[in-house]
């Protein structure tokens, strides 16, 4: 029964930095169908609960007639626990759906997901960073050991229109709203594009005023962390230089940006220095073809007064200022 048995799932996410914890008997737990048919995505969920860990992974596990619920349980504080290694039951019936290694039938994705039941009650509750954060590890984990496209990670809403997790305030949702899945699946892409390296402050080649002094790449503005859908498409958007980073003398900055779409529609941002007529020319177009994915560009912004201004047209977006560089007076 069953072809496929995960008892790699605890090396997996442990390797992705993650704190992980087994249930017991969850080596041999499964479904009445045994082993996985085929590992085909990765589905996502909230538990729409408030009670403890303990409390939940006992439903999950031992108490829930559906039992095993999910293969993979997330606290609030980021720790996860690994509690089946065979199938589980969670999806219901929906789909289907297509993946990189073929479709998942309809009423049959128990079989062919591996699904993360996420700690919070789903109406409204507020998602620690770190649960949102570990989330994505989790995600990115089981896609590059699995062999999965980051397409391949979805919601339990996006399999049937019974459901409505994950859902909640975060960085993908006001209220009790369902979670923007575009942005969430573009986090767990750039988790994997960018690995995590050690802050090195930057280290000026030698040369006076209008050099460029190259840095090591640093993060200087992420509009992730202020939740939604992003900047609003029309509205113009004030940023401003990490103090900690550049001299008070720096009039331009080089960025790698990125630029991750809340819908399909195709869209252009521009910037230009604070205090100045904005231009008419684009810095980055994205289209219709990226369907939501994100975007990359380099850009040089003029800066006036420490700050810079930034407009999106088309789709609203959250954008990703990432310094390579700057110029001083």
């Amino acid at each position: 029964m069953g072809k496929y048995w995960l008892h790699s799932l605890p090396d997996v996410l442990r390797a992705e930095g993650l704190v992980v914890d087994t249930y017991s008997g969850w080596e041999a737990r499964a479904r009445s169908t045994g082993g996985y048919d085929g590992v085909f995505a990765v589905q996502v969920h909230h538990t729409a609960s408030q009670t403890s860990p303990a409390s939940d992974m006992s439903y999950m596990w031992n108490g829930s007639p559906d039992r095993p619920v999910g293969a993979i349980y997330l606290a609030r504080d980021g720790r996860v626990t690994v509690g089946a290694a065979g199938a589980t039951n969670t999806s219901g019936k929906g789909g289907p759906r297509n993946t990189i290694h073929g479709q998942i039938p309809l009423d049959s994705a128990n079989k062919y997901v591996i699904s993360i039941e996420a700690a919070n009650n789903g109406v409204g509750e507020a998602w620690p960073a770190a649960q949102q954060d570990a989330y994505i590890k989790v995600c990115a984990a089981l896609q590059r050991a699995y062999g999965l496209s980051v397409g391949d990670t979805h919601a339990h809403f996006e399999w049937t229109d019974r459901k409505i997790d994950p859902a909640g305030n975060s960085r993908y949702a006001s209220g009790g709203n369902k979670w923007n899945m575009d942005a969430f699946r573009g986090d767990v892409w750039l988790h994997d594009q960018e690995p995590e390296v050690p802050h090195v402050p930057p280290v000026p080649t030698p040369g006076g005023p209008d050099v460029f002094q190259p840095i090591y790449p640093i993060r200087n503005s992420d509009t992730r962390g202020f939740g939604g859908a992003g900047l609003k498409a029309g509205v113009p958007a004030e940023f401003g230089l990490n103090a900690d980073i550049f001299p008070a003398n720096t009039n331009a900055v080089a960025f790698n940006v990125t630029v991750i779409p809340s819908t399909a529609n195709g869209g252009f941002f521009t910037v230009w220095p604070n205090g100045t007529v904005k231009p008419n020319a684009s810095c980055v177009n994205f289209d219709p073809n990226s369907n939501g994915k994100p975007v990359n560009g380099a850009i040089v912004v003029g800066i006036n007064d420490r700050k810079w201004m930034m407009e999106l047209h088309g789709s609203s977006a959250h954008v990703i200022f990432d310094a390579t560089g700057y110029w001083t007076t």
